[in-house]
């Protein structure tokens, strides 16, 4: 039975839509990196990132001085097994995550480490807490020892100067925060996510004080903080609407807080990192996610880099990336 040709205005409306698209295509793929061209100048790229082809998806970054080495944290695949690479340019050693004798499944949005311990951001309202020599040993498999309440959802963490600090990502519909959690700054910024703060004590089980000490309101779509020598925090921020950014804060200057909070049903004074203590505000590659301080350099991981992503290869964002400090503080 032979086949009826197609009416010639489909024939060419076909070929028009097939050209546009191939067109977009064409001009998506080489023109998106030249949108990065100040990025690319300024920033130094320094080692793939790890796992990518197995379905590693990148989150959290952190720099253990002592061992000389990277922890990235993040999931596998759409079930979220949980994994952490260590290592640095020497290469990367894969170590599952194992909860109550079997597979950890978790987001694991952020790492950071102190002390004898890694910190894990669950994105489900909890810190887990790991021995740091179960992640530098050659075995593979580090199990959850441990766990607290962040006090939000827990999507991102970090450690500085005896403090641990936990905060979460906003964005409307997909990931909500507590009704308690949105606000309005002392200079007129909206707000709708926290983070708290908690203190790092050698003798305390897990290495930390479960009561909260402080809380901050901070702005929405954050995926990874680091705090500064001189007295600065470092937000690392990324949504699909508004690309992603690494934004600059004056930690130091805060005054005394008149205001109060109840976190796990503690009350502990709150903080507003808004517009007032902004000092700059630098674009970088899309799908940012943690980021880390060392000699004096930014370094930051891409989640773009991962199967979900498809662009992110366009881009070249498998690698961890850095950028001087001064760099960020000039934008």
């Amino acid at each position: 039975m032979a086949f009826k040709r197609l009416p010639r205005f489909l024939c060419i409306a076909s070929a028009i839509v097939i050209f546009f698209t191939v067109s977009s295509l064409f001009f998506y793929r080489f023109s998106l990196p030249m949108a990065y061209g100040d990025f690319y100048s300024n920033a130094t790229s320094h080692f793939k990132v790890p796992g990518l082809s197995e379905g590693f998806v990148p989150q959290g970054l952190d720099y253990v001085s002592r061992l000389d080495k990277f922890l990235i944290s993040g999931y596998e695949g759409i079930d979220e097994k949980s994994v952490v690479y260590i290592g640095g340019k020497g290469g990367f050693e894969k170590v599952e995550l194992t909860c109550d004798g079997g597979d950890f499944f978790c987001h694991t949005g952020g790492i950071c480490a102190w002390g004898e311990y890694a910190y894990i951001a669950g994105c489900d309202g909890y810190c887990y807490v790991l021995a740091l020599k179960d992640l530098s040993h050659e075995n593979g498999r580090a199990k959850v020892i441990g766990k607290f309440r962040a006090g939000n959802n827990a999507d991102f963490i970090s450690a500085f100067d005896g403090k641990l600090y936990i905060g979460e990502y906003y964005c409307p519909i997909v990931f909500p925060t507590a009704e308690n959690h949105h606000m309005t700054t002392p200079c007129s910024d909206r707000h709708y996510a926290i983070m708290t703060s908690f203190s790092l004590k050698d003798n305390a089980p897990l290495g930390v004080d479960p009561i909260p000490k402080e809380a901050y309101s901070i702005r929405d779509s954050v995926q990874g903080i680091s705090l500064t020598e001189d007295g600065k925090i470092i937000m690392s921020s990324s949504n699909s609407i508004t690309g992603a950014f690494l934004t600059t804060y004056t930690f130091s200057s805060f005054t005394p807080s008149q205001d109060i909070m109840k976190i796990l049903g503690y009350e502990v004074p709150l903080y507003y990192l808004d517009s007032s203590v902004k000092t700059a505000s630098v674009e970088i590659l899309p799908n940012s996610e943690g980021i880390v301080c060392v000699d004096n350099r930014i370094y930051m991981v891409f989640e773009a880099s991962s199967f979900k992503f498809s662009y992110g290869r366009w881009l070249n964002s498998g690698y961890i990336y850095s950028l001087n400090l001064a760099q960020v503080d000039a934008c």
